[in-house]
């Protein structure tokens, strides 16, 4: 009986341990899409002026690796809006605001803090002539509940914007810059 009691359990470990090997070599081997992004011409930090009318010109490369999950890829944009003392005013994101469509891609964005209808544009849109119009920021109050207008967002001392780049095969890449806002 004991015999019996034995092998049943050394049967139940090793078929176990079986299934935990052929279920962890078959996750691994699916590949991933990595995304790498960087800023051209910032170091990620910017001074603007409240008073200035024109937009600032950024631009960044993007770059996704090899294989067939990696097709392409969002890029989401998300500002935050804060006093000089880096208290919160408000925060929003628009997602999809441009997609990447090559392994390789330098994106050209005109960005105008403080132009809510008209946050981003991007200026080198494959396929488009000229400069494409702008994509509105919501900009929301900190308990969420409120959309915070340019009035307010004009009382600013700082803006973080983050660029963050999510392939269709799951890899993440994500960029700041930290805009001081002076009058």
């Amino acid at each position: 009986m004991r015999f019996w009691t034995i092998l049943s359990l050394l049967l139940l470990l090793s078929t176990n341990a079986l299934g935990q090997s052929q279920t962890s070599s078959s996750s691994s081997e699916v590949p991933r899409c990595e995304a790498d992004i960087r800023w051209l011409n910032t170091n990620g930090s910017v001074t603007y002026s409240r008073s200035s009318e024109t937009a600032e010109d950024l631009s960044f490369l993007v770059h996704l690796s090899r294989g067939t999950s990696c097709t392409g890829a969002e890029v989401t944009v998300t500002a935050t809006y804060l006093t000089d003392v880096q208290g919160f005013i408000c925060s929003g994101t628009i997602r999809s605001a441009m997609t990447v469509s090559s392994q390789v891609q330098v994106f050209n964005v005109a960005i105008r803090p403080f132009l809510q209808p008209d946050f981003i544009r991007w200026r080198n849109q494959p396929g488009a002539r000229g400069e494409q119009l702008g994509k509105r920021l919501p900009c929301m109050s900190l308990d969420g509940t409120s959309d915070v207008g340019d009035p307010d967002r004009g009382k600013a001392a700082w803006m973080r914007l983050s660029v963050g780049v999510l392939s269709t095969g799951g890899g993440l890449g994500v960029i700041e810059a930290l805009f001081r806002l002076v009058p």
